[in-house]
């Protein structure tokens, strides 16, 4: 199952992003000892986390499940029915595959994604860090991008008009899938040295610099959570909030009924939870705009696909009211930056002409 020298070339190509992800578990280790995180604690929530990775892997079972198929339409192979001969191609397709070069980097790289899903513990120590201080500076800093309007203001009028309330929920829950598969297709199928490296290194400090680091710097509840965390405060969203009570259980209940979930985890009393209130910024545009960036180099349709649903993605954010405006524009334009900044680095290591990888 893939040569030791595929596995080293492989190890040497991820290094220094393992480096940078072994350190940044360590960091989260000590924020969790400084905050008071048991140690049992700690690792059921890490140990489901590194679980939750595996679902890249799922990935190779449908690239398996395509290739019998084809197998099925092409003539059989003498002396075999077609369901043998699909079966002995299918062998022989993964025995290459598993001998290839990018599986091995894939294996590597999945390590890397492991030390990335570390954010989610580090993201439950926020509060205890640095409880949220900057709800009132973004309420602020929206307002005067908006010309003194809200921006949920907008976007209800527009999905309330064209009906995207369903569209919206079933999109920013389809997030998820939508980031296993563009990671999975990453690390086990493109052979574009320096594409794979470049989304990799772009994907991993997303989570690190912008979800870790400014989110912890400027920790922000989010618009929907204003009132539970600042009740003595007069409330900003007092009406948006009556909207959503009177229309999200019917227009996008995912959202509605996820907005409990998230709150109770937050506030159950438990150091570290599978997911927490964080507002600033936001993943959810971070890795959708960094797929649209990564689509455009296999062409217009699939930059097109990527980009419609970037834009939905924004508008879910808004309308359900976990983001504010200023949470999405910060998280385009750092990782339109980084994917620049690497894009450069990365050009001077592996030129146009650098075969790439081998598949089988």
């Amino acid at each position: 199952m893939g040569s030791a020298e595929n596995f080293k070339a492989a190890t040497k190509y991820y290094r220094e992003l393992l480096m940078c992800g072994f350190l940044y578990i360590v960091v989260i280790i000590l924020e969790s000892i400084f905050c008071g995180v048991t140690l049992a604690e700690f690792m059921r929530v890490g140990i489901g986390l590194v679980l939750v990775t595996l679902k890249c892997v799922i990935l190779l079972v449908g690239m398996g499940f395509v290739a019998y198929l084809q197998g099925l339409f092409l003539p059989p192979e003498p002396g075999l029915t077609r369901l043998k001969s699909a079966a002995r191609r299918l062998d022989l397709l993964q025995q290459r595959y598993l001998d290839g070069e990018v599986f091995a980097y894939g294996c590597i790289g999945l390590a890397v994604l492991m030390c990335a899903t570390f954010y989610f513990v580090q993201k439950s120590l926020i509060a205890n860090l640095h409880p949220f201080a900057w709800d009132n500076e973004f309420i602020a800093i929206d307002k005067f991008l908006h010309l003194g309007y809200m921006p949920n203001d907008f976007i209800v009028a527009i999905t309330e008009k064209l009906h995207l309330g369903g569209l919206l929920d079933i999109a920013y829950f389809s997030w998820f899938a939508m980031m296993y598969a563009i990671v999975g297709y990453n690390l086990f199928w493109d052979s574009d040295r320096k594409r794979r490296l470049r989304f990799m290194w772009v994907f991993f400090l997303s989570w690190v610099l912008l979800g870790s680091l400014l989110g912890t710097v400027f920790s922000a509840a989010g618009p929907i959570f204003y009132h539970d965390f600042f009740p003595n405060l007069p409330d900003p969203y007092k009406d948006f909030v009556a909207y959503i009570e009177a229309h999200g259980a019917a227009d996008f209940s995912i959202a509605y009924h996820s907005r409990f979930l998230l709150l109770a985890w937050t506030t159950n009393g438990q150091m570290v939870n599978p997911n927490a209130v964080a507002a600033f910024p936001s993943m959810h545009l971070a890795i959708a705009w960094l797929a649209v960036l990564y689509a455009r180099s296999f062409g217009r349709g699939p930059f097109i696909i990527a980009l419609v649903f970037t834009v939905l993605i924004y508008m879910a954010t808004i309308l359900f009211g976990f983001h504010y405006a200023i949470d999405g524009y910060v998280s385009i334009i750092l990782v339109s930056l980084m994917w620049w900044g690497f894009g450069k680095y990365l050009d001077r290591q592996y030129p146009d002409d650098a075969p790439p990888l081998r598949r089988v």
